[in-house]
Formats: structure tokens, C-alpha cells, sequence
């Protein structure tokens, strides 16, 4: 099985082989959607639970943009989009990225951050309870 790409902490299991192995293939599915970024847009779900995973093996630097690609294109109204391609422009997504943004937050302790994207989740929260 090929190591991966983004430098995941190793483990050992050796009572446990199989919980290694699957530790493993999750290494190599976030790296293939890590190599997927350039060449296909994610959805809000696939772009969140990267995000998420990208914290273990410390690629911080990654996740501010992926999720600036969705803030980027919110609406006046508030409302953020479930995917960056046409066909699900007009879809909105569950409200992960507060939850990202803090698991983040908690992992890499970017304090500017929080004071830039917090008024973008706000008006993403009160697009949902009016929605």
C-alpha cells in the first residue's frame, strides 16, 4: 500500500490489523480528494469533512481556501451553496462550516480567522432560519 501523500501520523496496531488497514485507505482517500481539488469542484459536504481530516495530518494551510470557495459565493441574502458548479448553485448546504471553522480553529488556533468569516456565518445561519 503506498504511504500517504500528506504525512498522516503513523500507527501502530498490532493487535489490530485491520483498523490499520482502514486508517490507511482514509489516508489515501483524503489524498486522492486533495488531488481532486484542481480538477473537479467539491460539494459544501466533501469540501467540510476534508477540511476536517485535513487537521490530522497538520494541512492547515489547505483549509481556509476550500472553505472561502463557498463564502466567496454567498449570496446577498445569506444563503451558501451545497456545490461551486451550475447545477447546484440554487442548493444550499447544512450548517457545517460553523462547525468546521471551530474544530479548526482549535487545531491550528488562527485567531484572525474567526473576526473574518464569523459575520459570513452569521448571515449563513439567519438565511436558514428564515429559509
Amino acid at each position: 500500500m503506498p504511504a500517504p501523500a500528506l504525512n498522516f501520523p503513523s500507527l501502530t496496531l498490532p493487535r489490530h490489523p485491520l483498523w490499520l488497514g482502514a486508517y490507511e485507505t482514509a489516508c489515501q482517500l483524503l489524498d486522492a480528494q486533495v488531488a481532486r481539488i484542481q480538477h473537479a469542484p467539491l460539494s459544501a459536504w466533501q469540501t467540510c469533512w476534508l477540511a476536517l481530516g485535513l487537521r490530522y495530518p497538520s494541512r492547515g494551510d489547505l483549509i481556509p481556501s476550500l472553505l472561502d470557495g463557498f463564502y466567496s459565493q454567498q449570496s446577498a441574502d445569506g444563503r451558501i451553496p451545497r456545490a461551486l458548479d451550475d447545477d447546484a448553485a440554487q442548493a444550499t448546504c447544512p450548517p457545517l462550516f460553523a462547525w468546521v471553522e471551530w474544530e479548526t480553529y482549535q487545531a491550528f488556533g488562527d485567531r484572525a480567522r474567526l473576526p473574518r468569516v464569523l459575520p459570513r456565518l452569521v448571515r449563513f445561519f439567519d438565511w436558514l432560519a428564515r429559509a
